[in-house]
């Protein structure tokens, strides 16, 4: 069974239209971490009442 290849224009395009979705979900997950450690180092002292909202 023969394996069919995008030409070079497609690939392209592909690359052009992915590359920033790759990019923004690199930055997503490097928020998340530093979301997540802010959390998790404020929580406890939130619910012990040792920082007021």
């Amino acid at each position: 069974m023969p394996v069919m290849l995008p030409s070079q224009e497609v690939l392209d395009v592909f690359e052009a239209v992915t590359l920033p979705i790759i990019e923004q979900i690199k930055v997503l997950k490097k928020q998340l971490i530093a979301l997540t450690l802010a959390r998790d180092e404020l929580l406890p002292r939130l619910m012990s009442g040792a920082i007021a909202v």
